[in-house]
Protein backbone atom coordinates (compact mmCIF):
# COMPACT_ATOMS: atom_id res chain seq x y z
CA UNK A 1 0.00 0.00 0.00
CA UNK A 2 2.92 2.46 0.81
CA UNK A 3 4.33 2.12 -2.79
CA UNK A 4 1.01 3.18 -4.08
CA UNK A 5 0.69 5.84 -2.60
CA UNK A 6 4.17 6.75 -3.05
CA UNK A 7 3.70 6.29 -6.30
CA UNK A 8 0.02 8.62 -6.17
CA UNK A 9 2.04 11.34 -4.89
CA UNK A 10 3.98 11.33 -7.60
CA UNK A 11 1.86 11.08 -10.48
CA UNK A 12 0.10 14.04 -8.57
CA UNK A 13 3.01 16.18 -8.22
CA UNK A 14 3.64 15.63 -12.32
CA UNK A 15 0.31 16.60 -12.62
CA UNK A 16 0.37 19.35 -10.62
CA UNK A 17 3.69 20.56 -12.27
CA UNK A 18 1.97 19.96 -16.05
CA UNK A 19 -1.25 21.90 -14.71
CA UNK A 20 1.43 25.35 -13.51
CA UNK A 21 2.95 24.86 -16.40
CA UNK A 22 -0.16 24.93 -18.69
CA UNK A 23 -1.58 27.89 -16.42
CA UNK A 24 1.55 29.73 -16.56
CA UNK A 25 1.24 29.35 -20.92
CA UNK A 26 -2.20 30.68 -20.65
CA UNK A 27 -0.73 33.12 -19.15
CA UNK A 28 2.18 34.26 -21.69
CA UNK A 29 -0.74 33.43 -24.38
CA UNK A 30 -2.82 36.06 -22.70
CA UNK A 31 -0.17 38.87 -22.35
CA UNK A 32 0.90 37.76 -26.43
CA UNK A 33 -2.58 38.32 -27.33
CA UNK A 34 -3.23 41.19 -25.97
CA UNK A 35 0.33 42.59 -26.78
CA UNK A 36 -0.75 41.54 -30.43
CA UNK A 37 -4.06 43.60 -29.98
CA UNK A 38 -2.26 46.36 -28.93
CA UNK A 39 0.18 46.59 -31.68
CA UNK A 40 -2.49 45.49 -33.95
CA UNK A 41 -5.03 48.46 -32.92
CA UNK A 42 -2.49 50.82 -32.58
CA UNK A 43 -0.42 50.71 -35.26
CA UNK A 44 -0.22 53.58 -37.67
CA UNK A 45 -0.23 51.39 -40.75
CA UNK A 46 -3.07 49.40 -42.04
CA UNK A 47 -2.97 46.22 -41.57
CA UNK A 48 -5.49 43.32 -43.40
CA UNK A 49 -5.50 40.04 -42.62
CA UNK A 50 -7.13 37.76 -45.75
CA UNK A 51 -8.27 33.94 -45.44
CA UNK A 52 -7.09 31.53 -48.02
CA UNK A 53 -10.65 31.64 -49.33
CA UNK A 54 -9.98 35.91 -50.14
CA UNK A 55 -12.36 37.05 -47.08
CA UNK A 56 -11.11 39.55 -45.32
CA UNK A 57 -10.86 38.90 -41.65
CA UNK A 58 -9.77 41.34 -39.65
CA UNK A 59 -8.38 45.35 -40.60
CA UNK A 60 -6.55 47.63 -38.33
CA UNK A 61 -8.19 50.68 -37.27
CA UNK A 62 -5.35 53.00 -38.98
CA UNK A 63 -7.16 52.07 -42.53
CA UNK A 64 -10.10 54.71 -41.56
CA UNK A 65 -6.77 57.29 -40.48
CA UNK A 66 -5.30 56.62 -43.93
CA UNK A 67 -8.29 56.07 -46.46
CA UNK A 68 -11.24 57.50 -44.04
CA UNK A 69 -12.90 53.64 -44.75
CA UNK A 70 -14.27 52.10 -41.37
CA UNK A 71 -12.68 48.37 -40.91
CA UNK A 72 -15.97 46.80 -40.15
CA UNK A 73 -17.09 48.01 -44.04
CA UNK A 74 -14.41 45.30 -45.31
CA UNK A 75 -14.37 42.84 -42.74
CA UNK A 76 -15.97 39.35 -43.58
CA UNK A 77 -16.36 40.64 -46.82
CA UNK A 78 -14.63 39.19 -49.89
CA UNK A 79 -11.21 40.64 -51.29
CA UNK A 80 -12.61 41.38 -54.13
CA UNK A 81 -14.66 44.46 -52.75
CA UNK A 82 -11.37 46.02 -52.27
CA UNK A 83 -11.55 46.93 -55.53
CA UNK A 84 -13.32 50.42 -54.43
CA UNK A 85 -10.28 51.47 -52.36
CA UNK A 86 -7.78 50.93 -55.35
CA UNK A 87 -7.04 52.10 -59.27
CA UNK A 88 -8.38 49.25 -61.26
CA UNK A 89 -4.43 48.92 -62.51
CA UNK A 90 -3.24 48.80 -58.65
CA UNK A 91 -6.09 46.02 -57.61
CA UNK A 92 -5.05 43.82 -60.45
CA UNK A 93 -1.64 44.03 -59.80
CA UNK A 94 -3.22 43.25 -55.91
CA UNK A 95 -4.85 40.51 -56.87
CA UNK A 96 -2.07 38.77 -59.03
CA UNK A 97 0.65 39.62 -55.93
CA UNK A 98 -2.42 37.90 -53.51
CA UNK A 99 -2.26 34.84 -55.94
CA UNK A 100 1.69 34.52 -55.26
CA UNK A 101 1.25 34.91 -51.71
CA UNK A 102 -1.14 32.18 -51.05
CA UNK A 103 1.47 30.01 -52.75
CA UNK A 104 4.13 30.49 -50.60
CA UNK A 105 5.72 33.44 -51.67
CA UNK A 106 6.65 37.20 -49.88
CA UNK A 107 5.82 40.13 -51.44
CA UNK A 108 8.08 43.54 -50.81
CA UNK A 109 7.02 46.96 -50.89
CA UNK A 110 5.49 47.64 -53.56
CA UNK A 111 3.65 50.78 -54.72
CA UNK A 112 -0.30 51.68 -55.00
CA UNK A 113 -2.84 53.81 -56.07
CA UNK A 114 -5.42 54.25 -53.60
CA UNK A 115 -8.20 56.32 -53.47
CA UNK A 116 -10.16 57.50 -50.18
CA UNK A 117 -13.15 57.48 -49.16
CA UNK A 118 -12.97 61.67 -50.01
CA UNK A 119 -12.01 60.18 -53.40
CA UNK A 120 -8.75 62.15 -52.96
CA UNK A 121 -5.75 59.92 -54.53
CA UNK A 122 -3.40 58.28 -51.85
CA UNK A 123 -0.20 56.54 -52.64
CA UNK A 124 0.82 53.75 -50.33
CA UNK A 125 3.62 50.89 -50.21
CA UNK A 126 2.22 47.54 -49.38
CA UNK A 127 4.21 44.11 -48.30
CA UNK A 128 2.27 41.45 -47.78
CA UNK A 129 3.80 37.65 -46.42
CA UNK A 130 1.44 33.98 -46.01
CA UNK A 131 0.37 32.81 -42.79
CA UNK A 132 0.89 29.25 -41.90
CA UNK A 133 -0.87 26.85 -39.10
CA UNK A 134 1.08 23.78 -38.91
CA UNK A 135 2.88 24.05 -42.11
CA UNK A 136 -0.10 24.84 -44.03
CA UNK A 137 -0.55 28.42 -45.40
CA UNK A 138 -3.87 29.67 -44.09
CA UNK A 139 -4.06 33.26 -45.37
CA UNK A 140 -2.29 36.03 -45.78
CA UNK A 141 -1.23 39.38 -43.91
CA UNK A 142 -0.98 42.49 -45.95
CA UNK A 143 0.97 45.46 -44.15
CA UNK A 144 0.13 49.03 -45.96
CA UNK A 145 2.15 52.59 -45.36
CA UNK A 146 0.84 56.27 -46.55
CA UNK A 147 3.63 57.17 -48.58
CA UNK A 148 1.59 60.05 -50.39
CA UNK A 149 3.65 62.94 -48.97
CA UNK A 150 7.03 60.43 -49.21
CA UNK A 151 6.22 59.82 -52.81
CA UNK A 152 5.48 63.50 -53.70
CA UNK A 153 8.59 64.47 -51.46
CA UNK A 154 10.53 62.31 -54.07
CA UNK A 155 8.69 63.22 -56.66
CA UNK A 156 9.78 67.17 -56.27
CA UNK A 157 12.96 65.90 -56.10
CA UNK A 158 13.58 64.04 -58.46
CA UNK A 159 12.27 66.99 -60.77
CA UNK A 160 14.55 68.92 -59.10
CA UNK A 161 17.64 66.88 -59.52
CA UNK A 162 16.26 66.64 -63.19
CA UNK A 163 16.44 71.09 -63.44
CA UNK A 164 19.78 71.26 -61.76
CA UNK A 165 20.95 68.09 -64.31
CA UNK A 166 20.02 69.60 -67.27
CA UNK A 167 21.42 73.13 -66.34
CA UNK A 168 24.72 71.55 -65.52
CA UNK A 169 24.92 69.46 -68.58
CA UNK A 170 23.64 72.01 -70.88
CA UNK A 171 25.74 75.03 -69.37
CA UNK A 172 29.08 76.43 -71.39
CA UNK A 173 30.86 76.47 -68.40
CA UNK A 174 32.34 73.04 -67.68
CA UNK A 175 31.86 71.43 -64.26
CA UNK A 176 34.10 68.58 -62.64
CA UNK A 177 34.84 66.83 -59.72
CA UNK A 178 38.03 64.94 -58.48
CA UNK A 179 38.93 62.41 -55.84
CA UNK A 180 41.56 63.39 -53.58
CA UNK A 181 44.12 62.02 -55.94
CA UNK A 182 43.11 64.46 -58.62
CA UNK A 183 41.16 61.89 -60.72
CA UNK A 184 37.76 62.53 -62.19
CA UNK A 185 35.09 61.11 -61.26
CA UNK A 186 32.18 63.57 -62.22
CA UNK A 187 31.83 65.98 -65.33
CA UNK A 188 29.51 67.56 -67.45
CA UNK A 189 29.61 67.65 -71.13
CA UNK A 190 31.47 70.73 -71.49
CA UNK A 191 34.70 69.77 -70.46
CA UNK A 192 34.15 66.64 -72.96
CA UNK A 193 34.35 69.28 -75.36
CA UNK A 194 36.89 71.49 -74.11
CA UNK A 195 39.28 68.70 -73.72
CA UNK A 196 38.25 67.04 -76.81
CA UNK A 197 37.60 63.39 -75.01
CA UNK A 198 34.98 61.05 -74.42
CA UNK A 199 33.41 59.99 -71.63
CA UNK A 200 35.29 56.67 -71.18
CA UNK A 201 38.53 58.27 -71.54
CA UNK A 202 37.85 61.49 -68.92
CA UNK A 203 36.63 59.15 -66.46
CA UNK A 204 39.18 57.97 -63.61
CA UNK A 205 41.38 60.63 -65.62
CA UNK A 206 43.89 62.76 -63.65
CA UNK A 207 44.50 66.16 -63.80
CA UNK A 208 48.06 66.11 -64.60
CA UNK A 209 47.43 64.27 -68.02
CA UNK A 210 45.97 66.79 -70.06
CA UNK A 211 48.83 70.04 -68.53
CA UNK A 212 52.35 70.62 -68.87
CA UNK A 213 54.04 69.59 -65.28
CA UNK A 214 54.85 73.33 -64.88
CA UNK A 215 50.61 74.36 -64.64
CA UNK A 216 49.96 70.87 -63.21
CA UNK A 217 52.03 72.20 -59.44
CA UNK A 218 50.17 75.31 -59.80
CA UNK A 219 46.95 73.39 -59.81
CA UNK A 220 48.10 71.06 -56.82
CA UNK A 221 49.23 73.94 -54.85
CA UNK A 222 45.64 75.59 -55.05
CA UNK A 223 44.11 72.03 -54.22
CA UNK A 224 46.28 71.92 -51.35
CA UNK A 225 45.19 75.36 -50.26
CA UNK A 226 41.54 74.28 -50.46
CA UNK A 227 42.06 71.32 -48.44
CA UNK A 228 43.99 73.04 -45.83
CA UNK A 229 41.96 76.02 -44.99
CA UNK A 230 38.30 74.78 -46.39
CA UNK A 231 38.01 77.78 -48.05
CA UNK A 232 37.30 78.08 -51.60
CA UNK A 233 39.68 79.33 -54.71
CA UNK A 234 38.39 81.91 -57.32
CA UNK A 235 38.95 82.84 -60.45
CA UNK A 236 43.15 81.42 -61.14
CA UNK A 237 43.98 80.23 -64.31
CA UNK A 238 45.65 77.56 -66.05
CA UNK A 239 46.03 75.74 -68.97
CA UNK A 240 45.37 72.63 -70.60
CA UNK A 241 46.63 70.25 -73.85
CA UNK A 242 43.64 69.18 -75.55
CA UNK A 243 44.09 65.36 -77.33
CA UNK A 244 44.85 66.90 -80.24
CA UNK A 245 47.20 68.82 -78.83
CA UNK A 246 46.16 72.03 -78.42
CA UNK A 247 46.53 74.63 -75.96
CA UNK A 248 43.35 75.93 -74.11
CA UNK A 249 43.18 78.53 -71.11
CA UNK A 250 40.55 78.00 -68.35
CA UNK A 251 39.20 80.55 -65.42
CA UNK A 252 38.79 78.30 -62.42
CA UNK A 253 36.52 78.22 -59.16
CA UNK A 254 37.85 75.20 -56.85
CA UNK A 255 35.94 74.30 -53.51
CA UNK A 256 36.23 70.93 -50.78
CA UNK A 257 34.27 67.78 -51.24
CA UNK A 258 32.79 66.71 -48.72
CA UNK A 259 31.01 63.28 -47.88
CA UNK A 260 28.03 63.11 -45.28
CA UNK A 261 29.58 62.74 -42.49
CA UNK A 262 31.52 66.42 -43.67
CA UNK A 263 34.75 64.63 -44.49
CA UNK A 264 36.82 65.73 -47.35
CA UNK A 265 36.50 63.40 -50.13
CA UNK A 266 37.71 65.14 -53.55
CA UNK A 267 37.60 68.81 -54.82
CA UNK A 268 34.67 70.25 -56.95
CA UNK A 269 34.80 73.38 -59.46
CA UNK A 270 33.60 75.11 -62.60
CA UNK A 271 35.97 76.01 -65.54
CA UNK A 272 35.24 78.84 -68.11
CA UNK A 273 37.11 78.75 -71.02
CA UNK A 274 39.14 82.19 -71.35
CA UNK A 275 40.97 81.04 -74.52
CA UNK A 276 39.61 83.45 -76.87
CA UNK A 277 39.96 86.18 -74.32
CA UNK A 278 43.25 85.66 -73.20
CA UNK A 279 44.11 85.47 -77.20
CA UNK A 280 42.40 89.20 -77.66
CA UNK A 281 43.94 90.39 -74.39
CA UNK A 282 47.76 89.29 -75.61
CA UNK A 283 46.94 90.83 -79.06
CA UNK A 284 45.93 94.24 -77.24
CA UNK A 285 49.31 93.39 -74.90
CA UNK A 286 51.20 93.15 -78.13
CA UNK A 287 50.02 96.42 -79.36
CA UNK A 288 49.68 98.33 -76.56
CA UNK A 289 53.68 97.37 -75.98
CA UNK A 290 54.46 98.76 -79.65
CA UNK A 291 52.67 101.60 -79.56
CA UNK A 292 54.40 102.36 -76.07
CA UNK A 293 57.56 101.56 -78.09
CA UNK A 294 56.93 103.74 -81.02
CA UNK A 295 55.79 106.82 -78.21
CA UNK A 296 59.32 106.56 -76.32
CA UNK A 297 60.96 106.56 -79.54
CA UNK A 298 58.92 109.24 -80.79
CA UNK A 299 59.81 111.09 -77.58
CA UNK A 300 63.70 110.93 -77.63
CA UNK A 301 63.58 111.95 -81.06
CA UNK A 302 61.73 114.92 -79.62
CA UNK A 303 63.47 115.37 -76.61
CA UNK A 304 66.97 115.18 -78.80
CA UNK A 305 65.09 118.08 -81.20
CA UNK A 306 65.05 120.09 -78.51
CA UNK A 307 68.74 119.77 -77.07
CA UNK A 308 69.82 120.00 -80.79
CA UNK A 309 68.16 123.53 -81.13
CA UNK A 310 69.71 124.49 -77.42
CA UNK A 311 73.22 123.06 -77.09
CA UNK A 312 73.64 125.12 -74.22
CA UNK A 313 71.32 123.46 -72.03
CA UNK A 314 72.24 120.07 -73.39
CA UNK A 315 71.09 116.82 -71.07
CA UNK A 316 69.13 119.29 -68.89
CA UNK A 317 65.73 117.29 -69.48
CA UNK A 318 67.93 113.79 -69.15
CA UNK A 319 68.49 114.59 -65.92
CA UNK A 320 65.10 116.37 -64.57
CA UNK A 321 63.62 112.95 -65.81
CA UNK A 322 65.79 111.51 -64.21
CA UNK A 323 65.39 113.05 -60.88
CA UNK A 324 61.53 113.08 -61.65
CA UNK A 325 61.35 109.63 -62.14
CA UNK A 326 63.25 108.86 -58.53
CA UNK A 327 60.71 111.41 -56.79
CA UNK A 328 57.67 109.03 -58.23
CA UNK A 329 59.24 105.86 -57.20
CA UNK A 330 59.73 107.33 -53.95
CA UNK A 331 56.41 107.94 -53.81
CA UNK A 332 55.37 104.66 -54.51
CA UNK A 333 53.43 105.57 -57.66
CA UNK A 334 52.26 102.76 -60.05
CA UNK A 335 54.97 101.49 -62.78
CA UNK A 336 52.72 103.30 -65.50
CA UNK A 337 52.16 106.52 -63.26
CA UNK A 338 56.55 106.74 -63.11
CA UNK A 339 57.10 106.19 -66.81
CA UNK A 340 54.21 108.58 -67.78
CA UNK A 341 56.19 110.86 -65.39
CA UNK A 342 59.29 110.26 -66.94
CA UNK A 343 58.16 111.04 -70.70
CA UNK A 344 56.66 114.22 -69.50
CA UNK A 345 59.67 115.11 -67.87
CA UNK A 346 62.14 114.38 -70.96
CA UNK A 347 60.25 116.71 -73.07
CA UNK A 348 59.26 119.85 -70.60
CA UNK A 349 60.77 122.13 -72.83
CA UNK A 350 59.63 120.83 -75.76
CA UNK A 351 58.52 124.84 -76.56
CA UNK A 352 61.73 125.21 -77.52
CA UNK A 353 61.36 124.40 -80.63
CA UNK A 354 59.57 126.98 -81.87
CA UNK A 355 61.99 129.64 -80.56
CA UNK A 356 64.52 130.74 -83.00
CA UNK A 357 67.99 129.40 -82.31
CA UNK A 358 69.21 133.16 -82.45
CA UNK A 359 66.81 133.89 -79.54
CA UNK A 360 67.77 130.58 -77.59
CA UNK A 361 71.70 131.07 -77.74
CA UNK A 362 71.22 135.24 -77.62
CA UNK A 363 74.71 136.09 -75.61
CA UNK A 364 73.04 139.66 -74.75
CA UNK A 365 70.04 140.36 -72.25
CA UNK A 366 66.91 139.70 -74.39
CA UNK A 367 64.32 142.85 -75.38
CA UNK A 368 61.32 142.91 -74.16
CA UNK A 369 59.68 141.58 -77.18
CA UNK A 370 62.49 138.84 -77.81
CA UNK A 371 61.54 137.42 -74.17
CA UNK A 372 57.51 138.07 -75.20
CA UNK A 373 58.30 135.49 -78.14
CA UNK A 374 60.06 133.18 -75.24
Amino acid sequence: MEFFRKHNEILFRKLEKKMFDLEMANQQLKILEERYRLSFENASDAIIVINKNLQVVNMSPSAEIILGYKPGEFIGRSFTELDKILTPESFNRAASNAAAILKGETIAATIYEFVAHDGTAKIGEVSGAPIYDEGQIVGMIAVARDATEKMKFEKTLAESEKKYRDILQNMDDAYFEVDLKGNFVFFNEALLLITERSREELMGLSYKQYMTPETARGVLEVFSQVYKTGKPVRLFTYEIITKSGRKRYFESWVDILLDDNKIPVGFRGISRDITERKKAQDERDEVLSRLRHTLGATITAMATAVETRDPYTSGHQRRVADLARSIAAEMKLSAEQIDGIRMAASIHDLGKISIPSEILAMPRKLSKLEFDLI
